[in-house]
């Protein structure tokens, strides 16, 4: 993701999220959907569901509203809010479309392209080995980046990855962010990797000062808490997250020392190297005293 947007500027960003097999806890559609209800956004667009759902696999649902009953059929739904005098933003928001793809994602950057869209933000989430204890892991890519170098991952995948190469390939500027979601705690909502994605998108665009964020911050707070009580209970869960806490301190133990690369690496790693050889030494002269006590025996005086 780009660091900001210059402020003398105007710059119009779309940030979307799909439902379904892109969106582990709800994490990535509940981070757009907190933005649109704390900023206001109205409804500017629609693409609706005739051409690119299937009705038993998605289905419409039966709400009411204003006293009566009626059918919400699914469709993406793109929001305009004013963020300020240099930054618009549209946020898009529906269900994983089912069929037709490529025409899909035509469709959609149509809409990106009629509202003079400079940049384009696909937020998602997937289900990993990782404690709720610890921040969760962020992944962050360039659409633009479709080098061989680039790719780090071979299988299935959403219509966020299409969608994200369709624009790079139509020389529209796009980025993607994962959130990574605790797979022990199953299906229901995850506040944490929400507010995980809001603040590395508000980062990416230099905001600073956000509507709702100390509420969605609190969310975070008391769902890692109540998280932590359910799981106290279970031994074995409890272990679990017990190796994933040691695994992933360890990686960043890691990680700190390859940022610090250069000499401080360098010493790390001899300093490292030194304990294991310290190690093997001691073990091999404890063993070879060993086998020095086992040859000798008591000794015995000739008979008289």
């Amino acid at each position: 993701m780009t660091n900001g947007t210059n402020p003398h500027v105007h710059h119009t960003v779309l940030v979307a999220a799909f439902e379904g097999w892109n969106d582990a806890g709800n994490a990535s559609s509940d981070a757009v959907r907190s933005i649109i209800n704390s900023y206001d956004a109205h409804t500017v667009a629609t693409i609706d569901s005739d051409d690119f759902y299937d009705l038993q696999l998605t289905r419409p649902c039966m709400c009411t509203a204003t006293g009566r009953q009626r059918i919400v059929w699914p469709q993406t739904t793109f929001y305009e809010t004013d963020m300020s005098d240099s930054l618009t933003l549209i946020l898009a928001l529906g269900p994983e479309p089912n069929l037709h793809w490529m025409d899909y994602c035509h469709s959609f950057l149509r809409i990106a392209e009629d509202a003079d869209v400079d940049q384009l933000y696909l937020l998602s989430s997937m289900f990993e080995d990782t404690p709720h204890t610890r921040p969760l892991p962020l992944s962050i890519d360039d659409g633009a980046d479709l080098s061989v170098d680039s790719q780090t991952y071979s299988g299935p995948v959403g219509i966020p990855t299409v969608l994200n190469m369709v624009a790079a390939q139509n020389d529209i500027e796009s980025h993607s962010a994962w959130v990574s979601v605790p797979q022990y705690v199953g299906d229901g909502d995850c506040p944490q990797g929400s507010m995980t994605l809001v603040t590395a998108l508000w980062k990416a665009l230099g905001v600073t000062h956000w509507k709702d964020g100390d509420q969605l911050r609190q969310k975070a707070q008391e769902w890692v808490k109540q998280t932590s009580e359910v799981v106290k209970n279970h031994e074995v869960l409890s272990q679990h997250i017990a190796l994933l806490e040691q695994e992933y301190d360890d990686k960043a133990r890691k990680d700190m020392l390859a940022e610090a690369g250069g000499d401080v690496a360098d010493e790390a790693e001899q300093f490292l190297q030194s304990l294991d050889e310290k190690s093997q030494q001691h073990h091999a002269n404890h063993d070879k005293k060993g086998k020095q006590d086992s040859s000798e025996s008591p000794s015995t005086s000739p008979s008289q």
